[in-house]
């Protein structure tokens, strides 16, 4: 378990140190060895809350219903959804590589999509805003799609799971 983290510069490099206990450190400091020895580069990754798999259910149930009485297909209230409210990042890409990255970002999964927001302030880029798949949702983000289906579903007089079972489920994804 890491409990500090401290960042550090000399005129050429910078160094980022982690307290921890020292079997943690030993560990850390023989896999980075090793990986750097084999000519292999080591990345770090924030750990995130995940959305449990019940969440992710019900939702696909919700946007059934929906599906079913709106009479359009789950997949396209789900894209909307995701539109609408999802999670989503700007990039500015080169204008000759535009068309690929967005083919590239939204063949990663049915979320993902790309809306090309035209002209950036930088010469020859392009913005493009790329919004991210459920999948790739925590538990935060997952409550607030799951929370947007559920006010649909009232307004078209679909019953939902009551409160407390819906925030159980939500809470849920650990165990």
């Amino acid at each position: 378990m890491i409990s500090d983290v401290k960042k550090e510069q000399t005129l050429d490099s910078h160094w980022i140190a982690f307290q921890t206990d020292s079997q943690t450190a030993e560990q850390l400091f023989t896999q980075a060895r090793n990986y750097l020895s084999k000519g292999k580069k080591i990345s770090l990754k924030i750990k995130t809350e995940r959305r449990s798999l019940d969440a992710n259910a019900y939702f696909w149930v919700l946007l059934g219903e929906l599906s079913k009485k709106l009479r359009i297909p789950s997949k396209d209230i789900y894209i909307n959804m995701i539109v609408d409210g999802g999670a989503f990042e700007i990039f500015p890409v080169k204008i000759e590589h535009a068309e690929n990255f967005i083919q590239v970002w939204e063949s990663s999964g049915v979320g993902n999509i790309c809306i090309d927001l035209g002209k950036s302030k930088l010469d020859g880029y392009q913005n493009i805003k790329c919004y991210y798949g459920s999948s790739t949702y925590d538990t935060e983000e997952m409550s607030r799609l799951i929370d947007a289906a559920i006010v649909e579903c009232e307004l078209q007089g679909i019953e939902t799971l009551p409160d407390e079972k819906l925030n159980q489920i939500k809470n849920n994804w650990r165990k």
